[in-house]
């Protein structure tokens, strides 16, 4: 129950949830604990649940292939989660990259040609941008989304706002 309010409270809904996560049940230091898990490419855990945030070794990106064209990056789980439950689509037009960590950049510089687009939403605090500007220093298939969520620190934030205010739905088709 708790991880189910937790996810809703994040404004994700369980259908979209499960699309790229599991409850994960785990022990540290003797003690039970469960969490909502993205797992990634080398076998660990990303672990959210609403007083803990880690992971569970060993850390890597997400990598999620839906065999499209177009990947989109962001650097957590819930911002790529909260573009799913704005445009049911996505998944059958794209690709994700979820980050983890702005430490596993070059992950993205890794696939840069696999991809004829790149949409990069990334968190708008000093290392986001920095990463957002690298990348499109890199390539000209990379695209900037972040200014969807101009004032806020990151994607969720912002779909967490707007859904408060009821602003959100009525924006969520100008640009996805």
């Amino acid at each position: 129950y708790g991880l189910k309010e937790y996810v809703r409270s994040r404004v994700i809904s369980l259908e979209v949830a499960k699309k790229l996560c599991r409850e994960v049940h785990y022990r540290l230091r003797g003690k039970d604990y469960y969490s909502i898990g993205l797992k990634n490419d080398s076998g660990g855990w990303e672990l959210r649940n609403r007083y803990y945030k880690n992971s569970c070794s060993p850390k890597d990106t997400s990598h999620i292939r839906n065999g499209a064209n177009k990947l989109i990056v962001t650097e957590g789980m819930f911002d790529m989660l909260s573009l799913m439950e704005l445009n049911p689509k996505l998944e059958s037009e794209s690709d994700f990259l979820v980050l983890n960590s702005a430490a596993f950049v070059k992950k993205v510089f890794d696939r840069i040609e696999e991809y004829d687009s790149i949409e990069l939403y990334l968190d708008r605090d000093a290392t986001g941008r920095k990463i957002t500007q690298q990348l499109m220093a890199a390539s000209k298939k990379c695209i900037d989304r972040s200014r969807l969520y101009e004032g806020f620190k990151d994607m969720n934030e912002w779909l967490v706002n707007r859904t408060k205010t009821g602003v959100a739905k009525g924006r969520q088709d100008v640009f996805l």
